[in-house]
C-alpha cells in the first residue's frame, strides 16, 4: 500500500504532499490493524520460535508462510534443506531432521507486495483513508456511530481463526 493509493482513495492531488508523512503513519495504523483483525501478517515479518524438547514436528500458528531462514537444534545450524515445510492458510508446520532438547526456527511470514490480495490491499487503503478524513470513513455518523461492514466484508475470506 502506497501513499499515492490513499491519496487516490481520498481524491488528493498526487502533487499535495504536506501530508505524505502523516498518510504513510496511518497506512502503518491501518496495516497493524488489518493484521489483528485477519490473524496474520501482511508485512514480511520475521519470526523466531524458541522451544524446549518440542518433539520433530512443530505447529506453528503463523500465516502466510514466506521462507525459512534457520534451524537451530541444541546450539547447531541444520541445512535448511533437511526440514520439511508445509504451509496452509493458518499455520506452517515445520517437520525437522532430527529432535533436539533446544530447537530455534527462524522464518518470515506476510506477503510479498505484489501478492497482497485485493481485499487486503483494499481494506489497509479504505482504513487509513478513514483516519485520515472522518467524512470519508468507513464509518456513519447521524444519531449514532454504525460501521458499514465494508472492511469486514472485504477481510471476511481472509480471516484465520485458532481455536
Amino acid at each position: 500500500m502506497t501513499v499515492a493509493e490513499v491519496k487516490k482513495q481520498l481524491n488528493i492531488s498526487t502533487d499535495y504532499t504536506d501530508d505524505d508523512d502523516y498518510i504513510q503513519a496511518l497506512i502503518d495504523a491501518a496495516i497493524d490493524f488489518v493484521e489483528g483483525e485477519i490473524a496474520a501478517d501482511i508485512e514480511e515479518t520475521t519470526n523466531i520460535l524458541t522451544l524446549t524438547n518440542p518433539g520433530q514436528k512443530i505447529t506453528a500458528k503463523y500465516a502466510p508462510f514466506l521462507s525459512l531462514i534457520s534451524v537451530d537444534i541444541d546450539g547447531e545450524s541444520v541445512d535448511i534443506e533437511s526440514v520439511e515445510v508445509e504451509s496452509n492458510f493458518a499455520t506452517t508446520v515445520f517437520t525437522l531432521p532430527e529432535s533436539g532438547t533446544d530447537v530455534k526456527i527462524m522464518f518470515n511470514t506476510g506477503y510479498a507486495d505484489e501478492d497482497i490480495p485485493a481485499g487486503i490491499r483494499q481494506a489497509v487503503i479504505i482504513k487509513a483513508a478513514s483516519l485520515y478524513d472522518a467524512e470519508r470513513s468507513h464509518m456513519v455518523v447521524g444519531v449514532s456511530i454504525a460501521k458499514t461492514n465494508v472492511i469486514d466484508s472485504l477481510l471476511t475470506k481472509h480471516k484465520r481463526k485458532y481455536y
